[in-house]
């Protein structure tokens, strides 16, 4: 069965700059008035590299390291478009790779990124 418009998100990339929070803020506005969801990813290119540690660090914060600090951009780009339009379907994805490769694969399944 193929997806009408209305059925595909609105893509918007992010890593945590005051630009991904203007891109944020813009796409969440045309989700709304598309009247369709938002799906926000972060493109994680560290597991690629293979020589990276991900985790934290033995001798700092549990909840330190790349994959967390990945996390917690992801997760407060979806805080911030929820609040600017309660009601709004959000989801957000860290995605392994690159993020031109990541955004164009993505956009596959979106409407407008």
């Amino acid at each position: 069965m193929r997806e009408t418009p209305r059925e595909r998100p609105v893509l918007v990339g992010v890593d945590g700059s005051d630009e991904s929070d203007a891109a944020i803020d813009w796409a969440t506005g045309e989700a709304v008035a598309r009247r369709t969801s938002l799906r926000v990813v972060h493109a994680f290119i560290w597991p690629l590299l293979t020589h990276v540690p991900l985790g934290p660090s033995p001798y700092g914060p549990t909840d330190g390291g790349l994959r967390s600090a990945a996390e917690r951009i992801v997760d407060e780009a979806v805080r911030r478009a929820a609040a600017g339009s309660p009601g709004l379907a959000v989801d957000g994805a860290l995605v392994t790779g690159s993020a031109g490769t990541v955004m164009v694969s993505e956009s596959e399944r979106a409407q407008l990124v």
